[in-house]
């Protein structure tokens, strides 16, 4: 494994960042559907 560059790690942030975003949407709207 080649050791992660700082751009490396850049985008693992924006992903991780992305997906936790989508994962409070889907939360927030199983809630009001409640």
């Amino acid at each position: 494994m080649k050791p992660l560059t700082l751009a490396d790690f850049d985008t693992n942030l924006n992903l991780l960042n992305l997906f936790a975003k989508v994962l409070l949407r889907t939360l927030n709207t199983q809630n009001y559907a409640n």
